[in-house]
């Protein structure tokens, strides 16, 4: 009898721990598809972030360009209003010198 209790024991035992290994590979599998599924988030997540860090590169690069674009041709008006005083006032000068003279 302790014979058959034992061998009845050790039979349960063996098919819990079966059922336990059974339910820890289904256990580690479902963790590795949350852990890849997690990781493709991530991946996709960077890509998105890269994305949008690209496209307001381009903008800040146009807004610069346009900025220094400005910035240029203000500094030629400049230069071209400040040519056109000083021959103005070479040319006055000159006037004055020739009736000096």
């Amino acid at each position: 009898m302790l014979e058959e209790s034992n061998k009845t024991f050790e039979e349960e035992r063996s098919l819990v721990r079966k059922e336990n290994n059974e339910k820890l590979s289904e256990l580690k599998k479902q963790l590795a598809k949350k852990v890849e599924e997690e990781e493709n988030s991530g991946e996709i997540n960077l890509v998105e972030i890269r994305k949008v860090n690209s496209q307001k590169l381009i903008e800040e690069e146009q807004k610069f360009k346009h900025e220094l674009d400005s910035l240029k041709d203000n500094l030629k008006s400049e230069m071209e209003q400040m040519e056109q005083k000083n021959i103005e006032e070479i040319n006055e000068k000159k006037k004055q010198l020739d009736e000096k003279n």
